[in-house]
């Protein structure tokens, strides 16, 4: 045994304030060896003794661990110490040239650890927090050198650490939560400004007297856009000195790893099952599941908080802190929660009952009221059928309650959270009532036009691009059909319209569900000819054709037909008037984007990409439902980011994946049975795997890559459709361009070998479109030709 070893876990030990963590980590390193222990225990003791070391001496210095604390630094008078860590030792401090009154706590590095990187990396600390300005952020004051010792001065904090502090109070769950999310809050600040902490930890959120949280010590921050090759040859954690706490970081930082936002979320996962269970979960962290949160620590909702943000791989945790805090909020408003976005349907109604109770009371009252109304008419109908005027006005009565589902009901619905499956439910209620009326020899055409419009609207819920879905494209194709078949005889010019529309509806189907070019082509080529026949067609009608021109144009690789329905669609809308108009307006501005950004590069499309970014921002004061709304919000933050790292913009394109994930998870969490959300939400995951490969961390990339696979080929077993098939492809596209991008020819070359074979497959089935050829497909041989030898 040597003193060598004894003061190693000692400098150890010191960077660690909390004693019960502190007493688990010395019992770990002395182990069996009762001398070593018996060592450290009497070092630590006289560290710890009450008895009073004058400035200039303390039994550290001998073990070089500091040295001699002046009386004096910069413009301040020591009074007194607070604490002394692995990095250093910070005193508390009052204004000594007498101009007015102020305490600070001074942050001093240690001398024998100042080498020229930690002077930098202090500046930095310095420079860092000058741009954070946050309520809960401590401030900083002052800064400078003092006998080769770097130092800054920082607001005094009069208070306890924040476990400690909701402790002494016996705070209740609420006021818990509250806290946390308040610290949540200040790092999330500090994330927007760029800037990850690095070191959460209980003594680094301090509760004053007041009950407000301070979050201090940005020691070990770095500027995300500077995490770069340097980070990368860290020295290990295990052997150098570290302001790193490990019982608090995140599994990967113990490998050396640079500190990350990821990072930031998992050690404030840590604090927040601290803070909530009332003891630290430091020694009985678990190693053989997906999380670090100890079984049985937090159960129910508290529970599924914790283990999402604990999770060990960093692509299953919240993709960023922004994400943890709308958790919690919808934790607080009984909303379906993010981390439990894979929970059954009980846990939704428990939650969708709970919310509602009151709504669902006169909502189940209508509805039963309705559908019974409806089996009574029909039953009267059809026995009173020899006598026409009571069966007129059963009919009547019938045709009443279809159209009150279809309008009242319905728009009701939508507005609800978890409701997509109840509102496809009552508009099949409403299809059956409606398709009755329309075989029945009574039925009049504007009974059959109603069923019609009926068929649509059921359509749309059960597959729509762009909106909340049930991904049933073969039930939508057969409502469509049967639609077309009701309204194919009729010459009012209201049914010659919405035949047209539902001609462009099954045109958008076939192209973005079913894989069908040439059936979309011919759908739309007829609802264009059944459009020339209108005398005086709607603005409704007008924007419709244009639309449908646009994406079947877009499809074909025509980006000037595109981009100018595009335009014209923008032109004729102006001031959107409704939810609706909102909505198209968003859709135009995407193809002029598109088409803008194929024919002139990512640079000139990239202002148009952010004013239809800035568009959604309006949808909530549109009227636009909610669903819609995160779906638009995931749709323009994806692609407003993909420009920005196709123009090698990584930092942008990090924020605006951020932003669309957030709507991503949201739309998710609002309602499980959206199929639309769940796939938008894996082509997010790949986008950010894909700035993780620019950015060099090719490892994670391809870890996070895989995933999407993995869950797309998952999908496309479950329930085989042209659309996963080509969704599965694409994954296989972006593994290839990560590895291009990384320098790994032989792999990129395998990569992409792989998904030529994919892409035949493809165009053999008839489901490869002319886009794909002309963006995946020809990226990917490209790629070939580059990489893979003759």
């Amino acid at each position: 045994m040597t003193d060598a070893r004894a003061l190693e876990i000692v400098e150890m030990a010191l960077g660690e304030p909390d004693p019960a963590v502190r007493a688990h980590k010395v019992a770990q390193a002395c182990g069996s060896d009762e001398a070593l222990r018996a060592r450290v225990e009497q070092l630590l003791a006289m560290e710890s003794t009450e008895a009073e070391f004058p400035f200039t001496e303390s039994f550290v210095r001998a073990f070089a661990l500091d040295d001699v604390i002046a009386e004096r630094i910069g413009a301040w008078r020591v009074t007194g110490q607070i604490a002394r860590g692995g990095m250093g030792t910070v005193v508390r401090a009052e204004r000594a040239d007498g101009l007015f009154r102020q305490d600070v706590a001074i942050k001093l590095i240690r001398r024998d650890i100042a080498s020229d990187a930690a002077r930098l990396r202090f500046a930095e600390e310095r420079r860092i927090l000058a741009r954070l300005s946050h309520p809960a952020i401590v401030r900083i004051v002052d800064g400078g050198e003092h006998v080769d010792h770097p130092w800054l001065a920082m607001d005094f904090v009069d208070g306890l650490p924040i476990t400690q502090g909701l402790e002494a109070k016996n705070a209740s769950r609420s006021e818990r939560m509250a806290a946390f999310r308040t610290v949540c809050e200040a790092v999330a600040h500090a994330h927007r400004a760029l800037v990850v902490h690095a070191d959460i930890k209980p003594s680094n959120v301090m509760l004053d007297r007041d009950g407000q949280v301070h979050l201090l010590d940005f020691g070990i921050a770095r500027l995300i856009d500077d995490l770069d090759a340097e980070t990368a040859g860290a020295r290990s954690l295990s052997t150098e000195p570290s302001p790193l706490t490990r019982a608090y970081a995140a599994p990967e930082r113990a490998g050396g790893a640079a500190p990350t936002v990821s990072g930031d979320v998992f050690s404030l996962g840590m604090l927040f099952a601290e803070i909530m269970a009332g003891r630290s979960p430091v020694g009985d962290l678990p190693r053989e599941t997906g999380t670090m949160l100890p079984c049985g620590w937090l159960e129910g909702d508290l529970g599924a908080i914790a283990r999402r943000a604990l999770a060990i791989a960093p692509e299953h945790r919240y993709p960023d802190v922004t994400a943890l805090i709308e958790d919690l909020r919808r934790l607080d408003q009984q909303l379906p929660l993010a981390a439990l976005s894979g929970a059954g349907w009980t846990y939704h109604s428990r939650l969708f009952m709970r919310r509602h109770a009151a709504g669902l009371a006169v909502a189940t009252a209508l509805f039963v009221a309705l559908a019974g109304a409806a089996a009574t008419s029909t039953v009267f109908y059809l026995r009173a059928e020899a006598e026409r005027t009571e069966a007129d006005a059963r009919f009547a009565d019938a045709r009443a309650v279809a159209r009150a589902l279809i309008e009242r009901v319905l728009p009701r619905l939508e507005t609800i959270p978890g409701s997509l499956r109840v509102q496809a439910e009552t508009a099949a209620v409403a299809q059956v009532y409606l398709e009755r009326l329309a075989e029945s020899p009574h039925a009049t055409d504007p009974v059959r036009i109603e069923a019609a419009d009926g068929l649509l609207r059921l359509a749309r819920f059960q597959a729509r691009a762009g909106s909340p879905n049930l991904a049933q494209p073969q039930q939508a194709a057969r409502n469509l059909d049967r639609a077309r078949t009701l309204l194919a005889p009729l010459q009012q010019v209201e049914a010659r319209e919405l035949l047209a529309r539902v001609h462009f509806d099954r045109a958008w189907l076939d192209l973005w569900k079913l894989g069908d070019q040439k059936g979309a082509e011919l759908a739309t080529a007829r609802g264009v000819s059944i459009y020339a026949t209108l005398s005086n067609p709607t603005r409704t009608m007008q924007l419709a054709r244009m639309q449908a021109i646009a994406e079947l144009a877009s499809w074909q690789g025509d980006f000037a037909t595109e981009r100018r329905n595009g335009e014209a669609g923008l032109a004729l809308i102006g001031a959107p008037q409704s939810a609706d108009e909102a909505l198209m307006r968003f859709r135009f501005a995407g193809y002029r984007a598109e088409s803008i950004y194929q024919t002139e590069g990512a640079k000139a499309a990239l202002p148009f990409y952010a004013e239809r970014a800035a568009m959604v921002e309006d949808f909530a004061h549109a009227g636009v439902p909610q669903g819609k709304l995160l779906s638009s919000r995931t749709i323009a933050w994806h692609d407003l980011a993909s420009t920005h790292l196709e123009l090698g913009n990584l930092t942008e394109a990090r924020a605006g994946l951020a932003r669309a994930r957030a709507a991503a998870d949201a739309a998710v969490a609002r309602d499980v049975e959206d199929a639309e959300a769940v796939r938008r939400l894996r082509v997010i995951r790949n986008a950010q795997a894909q700035v993780l490969a620019r950015a060099g961390e090719i490892g994670p990339a391809l870890a996070q890559f895989a995933a999407v696979r993995a869950d797309d080929a998952r999908l496309l077993r479950q329930s085989p459709s042209p659309e996963r098939a080509r969704d599965l492809a694409y994954d296989h596209t972006l593994i290839g361009e990560a590895l291009d991008h990384a320098g790994r020819r032989d792999a990129a070359c395998a990569a992409d070998g792989e998904t030529a074979a994919l892409y035949a497959e493809l165009s053999r089935k008839g489901m490869l479109t002319a886009f794909d050829r002309a963006t995946n497909l020809r990226e990917v041989e490209k790629r070939i030709a580059r990489n893979c030898p003759r």
